[in-house]
């Protein structure tokens, strides 16, 4: 639903993000057609930074 939301809502996914003051650069850059794929591929980045990556090894030993 995040995906769907940041192709066709970019500027909702920042606000979704507590991202206000990116959220409103995004609606501005949207609002122009030629801006809204930009602001799209820019949301998605943005998802996939926020989320925690699966890829990265947890220390189960503290202190080591």
């Amino acid at each position: 639903m995040y995906i769907a939301i940041g192709i066709l809502l970019p500027w909702l996914m920042f606000f979704m993000l507590g991202r206000t003051m990116e959220g409103i650069i995004c609606l501005i850059l949207q609002l122009t057609v030629l801006g809204w794929l930009p602001a799209a591929i820019w949301a998605m980045v943005a998802l996939h930074r926020s989320r925690p990556s699966a890829a990265k090894p947890k220390d189960t030993k503290p202190g080591k």
